[in-house]
């Protein structure tokens, strides 16, 4: 449908300041996608900062001088195109569409979306590399990604550190049960030498008694012979003078 030169004006400068503004823009082929589908799409596109437009491509190809893109061919843009701005968030608006495009595959739909092209830092790049880029995890999946990976060396270090103290604990319960034991064998070896002592104490006391008492009886032994002794000479004597006065006596 032909248009006017002022609405080719309009639309030019329209594309020029998206692209002014946008931090890199795709091209996508699009086939047989439900209006309504498309006005869903292009809601949460925007709710993630970006922009979903039809354009008119000759008229989109006289902008990007003017806006400092690369330019490319007519050709290069094959069918009936749209063109995704990504304005605050560089691969946020790319990766809802990758969302949708996924989606579509899942419920095996005929329509959907195809990958033509886009301009990064104002270059154009090929299908292949758009695809890669939306393919890559989005910056919320890495910071969770990076999160999960710092988490867990910690939960493997204080797993590690308990087991580690777990194990001391075992240790030093198992040093003090001998160490114990020791303690008793020592007072035991102890109050052994001390039983001893007395028990030889109480040997040599008797021994001395002992000996005192056979030497009190060597004593008496020794006396007693000495006493009979005397005796018997007291008891001659007595003999002698008696028998002197008889003699005298008879004569």
């Amino acid at each position: 449908m032909a248009i006017s030169k002022d609405k080719k004006k309009e639309l030019v400068q329209g594309y020029g300041n998206d692209l002014s503004s946008a931090a890199n823009v795709v091209i996508l082929k699009q086939s047989g996608i439900p209006v309504i589908e498309s006005s869903s799409l292009r809601m949460n596109v925007l709710n993630v900062g970006g922009k979903l437009n039809v354009i008119r491509k000759r008229l989109f190809l006289r902008s990007l001088e003017s806006a400092g893109y690369q330019v490319v061919e007519h050709k290069d843009l094959d069918g009936a195109v749209v063109a995704l701005y990504a304005t605050e968030d560089e691969y946020a608006p790319l990766k809802e569409v990758q969302k949708y495009i996924k989606s579509l595959k899942k419920a095996d739909k005929k329509y959907g979306f195809e990958y033509v092209g886009g301009w990064f830092d104002k270059e154009w790049k090929d299908a292949e590399y758009v695809r890669t880029l939306a393919d890559l995890p989005s910056k919320e999946e890495l910071v969770g990604k990076l999160l999960f990976l710092l988490k867990h060396p910690v939960q493997k270090l204080v797993g590690t550190l308990d087991a580690v103290k777990n194990k001391l604990d075992e240790g030093t319960s198992t040093q003090e049960a001998p160490a114990q034991e020791v303690k008793e064998e020592q007072s035991t070896e102890s109050e052994t030498p001390a039983a001893a002592d007395e028990a030889t104490t109480a040997e040599a006391t008797t021994e001395e008694s002992s000996t005192d008492a056979s030497e009190a009886d060597k004593k008496e032994d020794t006396e007693t012979p000495t006493e009979t002794a005397e005796s018997t000479d007291n008891a001659s004597t007595e003999e002698e003078a008696t028998e002197e006065p008889k003699e005298e006596e008879n004569k």
